[in-house]
């Protein structure tokens, strides 16, 4: 007798509580019919909201699921099981997948894993100190003469990465700054990378195109990250013949079991950071690997560690002409080029 009291004293104990429209905080319940419609409310603010204007705002509607057939609509899934226990209503209300986030840190690169997303940072930090050391003929700007040695020190580089994918790992991105320029002139917050780029064979990358800004196909040394340089600077020669980065579009895939990589891009031409071309024509850039012995990164020593011999040969074409402000003339060039690479 006093169980089936107590039983019956705490269910009209929840029904009055059900009926009311205040709860301790975060059981908040309201119920609202309007044109044959079942409003149920977890939230006060909201309730309040729909009371002033009839607006809903974002939230859950179930189709005939009301206790005489009605359309029922719910803020959130709270308000709906707390509807359906009101009524006796066995019907479960499914809720959302807590959201994956998993971070991680390896090799210098902070990673953060979600359902939907992934970035890893890395923030590249390169110092310099250079003691120029001039012959008795030369004077250096700002010493006080001929022969005299000028020692400085110096930010060569930093460039703060962000690259992962969204969406599908077939989607993936990369953002990257730099704050000091080649020369090592000024150029603060300005972009090195910004592009996405989508792999049209699900991960196999037989076909892949990219938009944005990026580093064009078009020499070795140039298409090396700073971070895999063999020596702290690049060649003469890299910086007299590849110009790289600028913004455009470029598709490229690996064929032949991963031994061929191809690459063909189209771009502005003339360099990165650019609100517009300068011309009416676009450079073009083509780049086909041959790799017999496996894939052969873009890095000069062997910092991969491999434990087999790797061979690349590679050849390039560039056309582009850039417009003369002083002539004023469209300047064209074209360009051929190779490389072999062997670790």
């Amino acid at each position: 007798m006093m169980r089936t009291l107590g039983r019956c004293l705490m269910g009209g104990l929840v029904l009055a509580l059900l009926a009311g429209t205040t709860f301790a905080q975060g059981m908040f319940y309201a119920e609202e019919t309007k044109d044959g419609r079942v409003y149920v409310f977890n939230s006060k603010a909201n309730w309040e909201r729909f009371k002033a204007s009839g607006e809903t705002g974002t939230g859950l509607t179930r189709l005939s699921a009301g206790a005489n057939g009605e359309t029922v609509y719910a803020d959130n899934e709270t308000a709906l099981e707390l509807y359906f226990f009101k009524h006796g209503i066995a019907e479960k209300v499914d809720r959302p997948a807590s959201a994956k986030a998993i971070l991680s840190y390896r090799d210098g690169q902070t990673t953060a894993e979600f359902d939907k997303a992934q970035v890893t940072f890395t923030n590249r930090l390169q110092l310099r100190f250079t003691d120029q050391l001039p012959d008795d003929t030369v004077q250096l700007a700002g010493t006080a003469a001929k022969g005299d040695a000028k020692p400085s020190f110096r930010i060569r580089r930093y460039e703060p990465q962000f690259q992962g994918w969204i969406y599908s790992k077939d989607l993936t991105y990369k953002l990257e700054f730099a704050f000091q320029d080649l020369q090592g002139n000024t150029n603060s917050g300005a972009i090195n990378d910004a592009y996405f780029n989508y792999d049209f064979t699900k991960g196999k990358r037989a076909f892949r195109l990219q938009l944005g800004q990026y580093k064009v196909p078009f020499g070795r040394q140039e298409m090396t990250s700073s971070f895999n340089l063999q020596f702290v600077d690049r060649s003469i020669v890299a910086g007299e013949y590849e110009k790289g980065r600028d913004l455009g579009v470029m598709a490229d895939g690996l064929l032949a079991n991963q031994k061929v990589h191809w690459m063909a891009s189209a771009v502005n031409g003339n360099g990165r950071n650019q609100s517009a071309n300068d011309n009416d024509t676009l450079q073009y850039n083509a780049r086909v690997q041959f790799q017999p012995f496996g894939v052969v990164a873009y890095s000069e020593a062997d910092f991969e560690s491999t434990d087999k011999p790797l061979v690349a040969l590679a050849g390039q074409y560039e056309s582009n002409s850039l417009f003369n402000t002083t002539t004023p003339n469209d300047l064209k060039r074209e360009i051929f080029g190779g490389d072999v690479i062997f670790k």
